[in-house]
C-alpha cells in the first residue's frame, strides 16, 4: 500500500527494508541487495539524462527560468550523447533481468521442481544485450 505512492529511490528503500525480515539465504540477500545497488546508480543515471534533455536552457521563461533554483539546489545539467543513454538502456536491460534471476533463485529453494536460473556466462547475451565484464 505505502509502495503506490513513492518514487523509485524510496522503492529501493523499501525494498532493501524487506530484505531485513531474515526470510532469505544470506547468499540471496547478497544477490538482490547488489541488484538494488546497481538500481540506485541506474536511476542517478537516468536523473541525469533527463535533466539535461528536459533543462538544457540556463535562462528562459517559463520552465526555463527555474533553472537558476535548480543550480542553487544542486542540479547540474550537462549535455548526454546518444551512446550514453543507450548504454543505460542496456544496462536497465541486464539489471531487469538479473532481479527476476535473484527473484527466482530466492524462491526456488522452497518450490519443489524449482531450479535455479544459473549467472550469465561471460559474453552470454541477455534479452538482447551482452553485458559487460
Amino acid at each position: 500500500m505505502y509502495v503506490n505512492s513513492q518514487n523509485t529511490s524510496k522503492l529501493i528503500e523499501f525494498c532493501r527494508l524487506a530484505l531485513t525480515v531474515g526470510h532469505l539465504a544470506p547468499e540471496d540477500v547478497t544477490a538482490i541487495s547488489a541488484c538494488l545497488t546497481r538500481a540506485k546508480k541506474c536511476r542517478d543515471r537516468r536523473n541525469t539524462i533527463v535533466h539535461a534533455i528536459y533543462t538544457p536552457a540556463e535562462s528562459g521563461v517559463g520552465i526555463e527560468a527555474m533553472n537558476s533554483a535548480k543550480k542553487t539546489l544542486g542540479y547540474r545539467v550537462s549535455a548526454i550523447s546518444v551512446e550514453e543513454m543507450e548504454a543505460l538502456a542496456g544496462e536497465v536491460t541486464v539489471l531487469r533481468s538479473d532481479m527476476f534471476t535473484a527473484g527466482w533463485n530466492a524462491r526456488a529453494g522452497k518450490m519443489p521442481g524449482m531450479q535455479p536460473i544459473p549467472p550469465a556466462r561471460p559474453g552470454q547475451r541477455v534479452n538482447g544485450v551482452t553485458p559487460s565484464a
